[in-house]
C-alpha cells in the first residue's frame, strides 16, 4: 500500500508522463494540438467517449507507474519493453548469421543500394547480436517479448539500457508488425 507521500509522487510522475506522452504524440504527428484541445473540450463538456479514452490511458499509465514504484522500493528497478500504443507490437528481427560474401540484392527499390553498405549494415547487426549473453540471444530468437523482458529484468539498469539501445541501433528491435524481414541465409518458400 502506498503512503500518502508516495501517492502524491506517483500522481506527479503520472502527470509528467502524460504530458511527455502528449508532447511525443504531437511531435510525431499522431496527435495534433487541435485534436488534443478537442479531446479536452469534449471531456469538459461530458462526452463519454473522450472521458473513457482519457481514463483508460490514465489507468494504464498509473498502473505502470505504481508497478515501477513497487519495483524500485523493493530495490529491483529494471528496464522492460512495452509498446505505448496498444495496437503496436514489438518484434525482434534476429539475424541467422553474418551476411554472405556473395550477397545479391533483388526486388524493387534495391537498384540504388550500395551492396557494400548493405553488407556492412548486416555485419554490424550480426556483431551486435553476437555480443549479447546467450540468455538474451535465446530470448530474442524466441521473438517472445515476455522472455526478452525476463532477461532484461535480471540485468542492472545501465546494462539493460545499453542492450535496448544496441537492439535499436542494429535494427533488431521493431515496434511494428514489420512486413520486411531479414531473409539473409534463408531459402525462399513459394506459396
Amino acid at each position: 500500500m502506498c503512503t500518502p507521500k508516495s501517492s502524491i509522487a506517483v500522481l506527479r510522475e503520472a502527470r509528467k508522463r502524460w504530458s511527455s506522452y502528449v508532447l511525443q504524440q504531437v511531435s510525431r504527428g499522431i496527435l495534433t494540438v487541435t485534436s488534443l484541445v478537442d479531446l479536452l473540450v469534449r471531456m469538459r463538456t461530458g462526452d463519454k467517449r473522450a472521458i473513457e479514452i482519457f481514463q483508460a490511458d490514465f489507468k494504464t499509465t498509473y498502473k505502470h507507474l505504481t508497478d515501477r514504484v513497487k519495483a524500485s522500493t523493493a530495490g529491483q528497478e529494471q528496464i522492460q519493453l512495452f509498446a505505448e500504443d496498444p495496437s503496436s507490437t514489438i518484434n525482434f528481427n534476429v539475424p541467422d548469421g553474418p551476411p554472405p560474401k556473395d550477397l545479391v540484392l533483388e526486388g524493387p527499390g534495391t537498384e540504388d543500394l550500395d551492396i557494400e553498405e548493405v553488407q556492412k549494415a548486416l555485419q554490424m547487426r550480426w556483431d551486435v547480436f553476437s555480443g549479447f549473453p546467450e540468455e538474451m540471444k535465446d530470448a530474442l530468437r524466441s521473438n517472445d517479448l515476455e522472455e526478452v523482458n525476463k532477461v532484461l529484468g535480471t540485468m542492472d539498469v545501465p546494462t539493460a539500457e545499453g542492450v535496448v539501445q544496441s537492439l535499436n541501433i542494429a535494427g533488431i528491435l521493431s515496434f511494428s508488425d514489420g512486413d520486411i524481414r531479414d531473409q539473409t541465409g534463408r531459402e525462399a518458400v513459394d506459396a
